[in-house]
């Protein structure tokens, strides 16, 4: 793995609200939840509906309705956040097994899952969220 200076933000924030303590973790904790249901709301018709009755500013876990992977892949086009993507191109790039080893649209990293639970899954990963796996293993091991 190579540095990526992108990762500086992302490393000092893994390695820093640990050490600053439980009230700093739940706070960072309560700031992420927060930032993701505002993205998934402003990208998502699915979670804009979902998320309707919630207060602007939700970082309350218990609050959030709960979904399931039978429920998000039925609704695969409403509930991903890039109207690029597309479940049924999404499936032919999956069935190419040429494609392996690509990214999506140039920019997803696809992972799949075996579908033990009865619904097999699809997860797209884009860079920033590979940024902050890279900086999660780098901080960790």
């Amino acid at each position: 793995m190579s540095f990526d200076w992108k990762q500086t933000g992302y490393l000092w924030d893994i390695w820093m609200t640990p050490r600053m303590g439980e009230a700093a973790i739940a706070a960072r904790g309560r700031q992420r939840l927060a930032e993701l249901v505002r993205y998934a709301r402003s990208r998502s018709p699915f979670y804009q509906g979902l998320y309707r009755e919630l207060p602007g500013d939700c970082h309350d876990l218990p609050r959030l309705p709960p979904v399931n992977k039978r429920q998000l892949m039925a609704a695969f086009d409403d509930w991903v956040t890039d109207p690029k993507v597309r479940h049924g191109e999404l499936k032919g790039f999956l069935a190419d097994t040429g494609r392996i080893g690509h990214l999506y649209l140039d920019r997803y990293a696809v992972y799949t899952s075996s579908g033990t639970t009865g619904e097999p899954g699809v997860y797209l990963h884009d860079g920033g969220a590979q940024i902050v796996y890279e900086a999660l293993l780098k901080v960790r091991f």
